[in-house]
């Protein structure tokens, strides 16, 4: 499976937008987590804004930047997002209120906990009407997203939007979820043969080799601490230029071995 990279978008603490992480990525600049700037919401209204939740907001904000920097609109887009725990906040709320006395359960609270929720407000940020998947595969998500993304463009013909999130959890889900930061990342990924800034061909197989780190020693704390961080030795490949072979995990016992060329 073969597909060219068109867009990149990402916000994470240090991580600001795509130029300030290729500065991270190639060495010019050291990393360091600083707190990450507020996302953009794009065209959402001022009710849709109150309510819309932070995983949203960081997919929106990286799905922008990434279209921004490609040919394509967001309704000529299919899209894939991806998270491996979902929204824990509003699932930390939604345990609070269920568990008082009397319980409540607040509909938007509610709107907002199903795992596509982040699709929605997508759509309503940017009008897109497009084919979308929205997945899980717990720690592997980032590969198992990448997988269904690759595999759409190659069936379908269609450039692909994909989104990769996971946030902070609240107290009371980090005795048991600990993520080091915040992260979310975007591709626009296109037929091979469209003009972009790198290709990847990837080749889905029993996950026999390791996955691949990053020499930096910050950033693979980060890689490894934040399921969707497991995109950095990919955007380090595109940052730096060259090609390299990359091994993300994709869940059940499989992997995805991507060659990468920038």
């Amino acid at each position: 499976m073969k597909a060219t990279v068109c867009g990149i978008g990402i916000l994470a603490e240090g991580l600001a937008d795509w130029d300030s992480a290729r500065l991270v990525l190639t060495g010019q600049v050291p990393y360091a987590a600083q707190a990450p700037r507020a996302a953009h919401t794009g065209h959402l209204g001022a009710n849709e804004a109150r309510r819309c939740p932070g995983p949203a907001r960081y997919a929106i904000d990286v799905g922008l930047q990434a279209l921004a920097m490609s040919p394509y609109a967001p309704d000529a887009v299919a899209s894939v997002f991806s998270s491996a725990s979902g929204d824990l906040e509003i699932a930390d709320r939604n345990c609070r209120g269920l568990g008082g006395v009397p319980p409540v359960l607040s509909p938007t609270l509610f709107h907002n906990s199903v795992h596509n929720a982040v699709a929605g407000y997508w759509g309503i940020a940017t009008g897109a009407q497009t084919r979308s998947i929205s997945l899980s595969a717990f720690d592997d998500s980032f590969g198992a997203g990448l997988l269904e993304t690759l595999a759409t463009v190659v069936a379908t013909g269609e450039p692909t939007l994909y989104v990769a999130y996971d946030l902070r959890p609240p107290p009371a889900f980090a005795k048991v979820r600990a993520l080091a930061a915040s992260f979310a990342v975007a591709l626009v990924l296109a037929p091979a043969g469209v003009g972009g800034c790198g290709t990847i061909e990837g080749v889905w197989q029993p996950a026999g080799e390791p996955e691949t780190t990053l020499k930096d020693a910050a950033l693979d704390h980060l890689r490894r601490h934040n399921p969707a961080a497991r995109s950095l030795p990919l955007l380090a490949v595109l940052a730096q230029g060259g090609d390299a072979t990359i091994m993300l995990r994709c869940g059940g016992g499989t992997g995805l071995r991507l060659r990468v060329a920038a």
